[in-house]
């Protein structure tokens, strides 16, 4: 709809990576709120620069026990979510504006890769989807997408107060072997796919083996070899957002973490 009319766009996303880490974030700005875009795109490079900040440097008394690790990563991504709710109140203050101006939905992934414990640790405040691809096929969604009472509502953003317990709501993975691809989305992506938990497989197939034919019920899909396995996934994943589907005209921002080469053939 923004390519459409030239206008600019609420989603942002970010992401980066150490030896010992990868971060990835998407955030979606509520669209009636002024400054939304804004919000979305302090608060994902704010959680990125928190992650790896936090994460580059993990005393051995804790990288070397499991149990310390988990709770040390998980207390992590609540403080790297406060940190874009502080961030976006400090910066509605310096501006003169209300927080709720920079309203924001936050999605963030944490992968770890120590010398003895691999954990992948997630949180969600607000819509969107965390999805994840298991090397056997299967999928999961990994938290809910927080909406109100109606469709499309969301009850809960960040810089909101809510925001800070939804902070607490850290999800681990602690067999990370058996993970294959991880995925972030917007609302663009998830109510197309709408419900996840059972439609993830599709996207999924469609990011390992390419689109021959647009699924059952979209317009459109461009034809496409499997956008993880060319030269550029990103230019592929490009490809892709491009899907048509009646009624379906938001934002549509992906980011994904994947193993290459792959593991899965479908």
């Amino acid at each position: 709809m923004h390519a459409n009319g030239g206008t600019h766009r609420e989603d942002s996303l970010a992401f980066d990576a150490h030896d010992r880490a990868t971060v990835l974030c998407v955030s979606d700005g509520a669209g009636s709120c002024q400054h939304s875009r804004i919000g979305s795109h302090v608060a994902a490079h704010r959680v990125v620069e928190f992650l790896l900040a936090a994460t580059e440097k993990v005393d051995s008394a804790i990288a070397t026990d499991a149990t310390k690790l988990k709770d040390f990563l998980s207390a992590q991504v609540t403080a790297a979510a406060i940190a874009a709710t502080d961030a976006l109140v400090e910066l509605a203050k310096k501006s003169g504006c209300a927080p709720k101006d920079f309203r924001c939905t936050l999605l963030t992934a944490l992968h770890y890769r120590g010398e003895q414990h691999e954990l992948l640790l997630t949180n969600q405040i607000g819509d969107g989807a965390i999805c994840l691809l298991r090397k056997d096929k299967s999928t999961a969604r990994l938290g809910a997408s927080d909406s109100g009472t109606h469709s499309g509502e969301v009850s809960c953003f960040v810089p909101d107060d809510c925001a800070r317990v939804k902070a607490k709501a850290v999800e681990v993975i602690s067999d990370v072997a058996a993970v294959e691809c991880v995925l972030l989305c917007s609302d663009g992506i998830e109510d197309p796919f709408y419900p996840l938990e059972k439609k993830a497989t599709a996207i999924f197939r469609q990011f390992y083996t390419g689109v021959d034919q647009p699924l059952p019920d979209f317009k459109a899909q461009l034809l496409q070899l499997a956008p993880l396995l060319q030269e550029s996934a990103a230019w592929g994943l490009a490809q892709w957002l491009e899907f048509e589907k009646r009624g379906e005209n938001d934002d549509r921002t992906v980011a994904v973490l994947h193993r290459l080469p792959g593991n899965v053939i479908f």
